[in-house]
């Protein structure tokens, strides 16, 4: 009798515990039918002894029957949690319905964001191709501007363009300033440079302009120290665009308007000047005070005093000047320039009646530059003597070849130049007169003169160099002239420049001169020149 109480108690017991746990009813619910059918089994063989037993025992019966009672009681509050529980599943299911809804809804939102991902994408690709295409074009358009500036600055501007002045480009980095609403830029330039000289005789020449042909004769053996500061220069520019061409001013001016150290330093314009490019194809025009087109503004040598080679072709003076392009590749410049005639006549008081004729050829190249230039001038002088004004006139020509010449893989160069004539004194740094008027045949005696100068600079580092310069100039002389009357005059400097900063020069040069008059004598001077020089630009 306790055995099947103990195996009936084991029976409710793992009902119960199993309807208890909520979690675990659904996963086992086969295995509660199984259960079932095993305990229905059981009830059918215990319930047999259990009606034996009421029949025997009726206090026993009478516990059973309570038992089964309790049974049922259980099973159907086990039907009720298991119909809670399908209702939980139920629900479940619904929400998982719902979440898959909305998965797909998500799917579909990023498969459209896929698409619209990869459409930007290819409009990133296309926006990055128009980039490129316009960034070329950009450098395509820079390019051109470089080529047209270059033009602008080399092909015809450099023809009256001195390179101490170093300007050189027409951007913004260069200088230039932009003024809104003209169309106009500006730009302002110089150079501040003070030279300490000291000649150990008497040069003639107390400032820092040497000029071998001014050095007595004979030569006072007495020093002079100076602190010059003449040399220093101002510029002014400017340059328009319009519709007709381009068009530049130039304006420059120095202190040399003094050769006397008592009166101090004064003003000199230099140059004041209008060019034109473009208003015919492939042509430029120049009026105002300018370097003469008979001067080759790319073989000045790099020197530190101010006159440069005594034999040099130097004249600044009122002209105007009309130059072409004679090839495609721009290297090949003519020009033609009518200029002011000055006579510096001997015995005579020169007249300008005609304007000198200056013709001229460049050729610039990577490897140096050529110049080979022509002036025809008259000479016309009146007598300074005697009561009836008597006038002669003659036709005075000269010949000047120069050029600029690279040292292959340096910055070494050499530059040169020859010039001769008659009749044009006044061109040459150390020239005399043009002429001299004859009074007794009333003729007028042109001078001829013929001169040839070299200088050979070398790069020692990129801030450190040296120029080695020589220059000669003859004089024939006529019979009428005086015995003092220039002959010849020899000249040569050497220096060494020094660059710590790109628009601070400092140098020292060595200067030798010596005159040579009609009768034979001689006159020489050295001279010691320290320089300091401050570009603004």
């Amino acid at each position: 009798m306790n055995i099947r109480k103990i195996f009936t108690n084991l029976f409710f017991k793992i009902i119960v515990f199993n309807s208890r746990n909520k979690c675990h009813l659904q996963a086992n619910l086969g295995i509660y039918s199984r259960t079932l059918f095993c305990s229905l089994a059981l009830g059918v063989f215990w319930v047999f002894p259990l009606a034996v037993g009421f029949s025997v025992f009726p206090a026993q019966a009478q516990q059973a029957s309570s038992s089964l009672e309790s049974l049922q009681n259980e099973r159907e509050k086990l039907a009720e949690k298991v119909k809670r529980v399908e209702a939980m599943l139920q629900e479940l299911k619904a929400e998982q319905a719902k979440f898959e809804e909305r998965l797909d809804r998500g799917e579909a939102k990023q498969e459209k964001f896929a698409e619209q991902l990869e459409k930007k994408k290819a409009n990133q690709e296309k926006f990055a191709e128009q980039l490129e295409k316009k960034k070329a074009d950009i450098a395509f358009l820079k390019e051109e501007q470089k080529k047209q500036k270059q033009e602008w600055t080399t092909a015809f501007d450099n023809i009256s363009r001195d390179p101490r002045n170093r300007l050189q480009g027409t951007g913004s980095d260069d200088g230039w300033i932009d003024l809104p609403g003209y169309n106009t830029a500006i730009r302002f330039g110089g150079f501040i440079q003070l030279d300490a000289i000291h000649d150990f005789q008497q040069s003639g020449s107390n400032f820092g302009a040497f000029s071998a042909s001014k050095i007595p004769v004979p030569t006072d053996r007495d020093s002079n120290t100076e602190f010059d500061p003449r040399t220093t220069r101002m510029i002014f520019e400017t340059r328009t665009d319009t519709a007709l061409g381009k068009y530049s001013t130039f304006l420059s001016a120095d202190w040399f308007g003094s050769s006397d150290n008592s009166d101090g330093p004064k003003v000199r314009l230099r140059q004041a000047y209008v060019t034109g490019v473009g208003l015919i194809p492939g042509t430029a025009f120049t009026f105002g005070q300018a370097n003469s087109t008979f001067m080759d503004n790319k073989a000045w040598p790099e020197v530190l005093d101010n006159a440069g080679p005594a034999s040099y072709v130097f004249v600044q003076q009122g002209l105007f000047r009309l130059s072409t392009e004679l090839d495609e590749a721009k290297r090949w410049i003519a020009s033609l320039a009518v200029e002011q005639p000055d006579n510096k006549v001997s015995n005579g008081n020169g007249k300008s009646e005609w304007p000198d004729a200056v013709g001229r050829v460049d050729f610039n190249d990577n490897w140096g530059h050529l110049m080979g230039a022509m002036v025809a001038r008259q000479v016309k002088a009146e007598a300074t003597s005697g009561t009836v004004i008597d006038s002669a006139s003659a036709f005075g020509w000269g010949l000047n070849l120069s050029g600029m010449l690279m040292v292959p893989d340096t910055k070494d160069n050499f530059k040169f130049q020859f010039n001769g004539g008659e009749g044009i004194g006044r061109y040459i740094v150390s020239g005399g007169a043009d002429a001299t008027y004859n009074i007794a045949t009333q003729d007028m005696d042109l001078s001829r003169v013929y001169g040839a100068y070299g200088a050979y600079q070398h790069w020692w580092t990129n801030t450190l160099r040296s120029t080695l310069m020589g220059s000669h100039a003859r004089f024939f002389n006529r019979s009428i002239e005086s015995f003092s009357a220039l002959k010849s005059v020899l000249h040569t400097s050497a220096n060494l420049i020094y660059s710590p900063l790109k628009p601070l020069d400092v140098g020292i040069e060595y200067t030798w001169g010596q005159r040579e008059n009609k009768d034979g004598q001689k006159g020489h001077a050295n001279r010691l020149m320290f320089s300091a020089k401050w570009s603004i630009n």
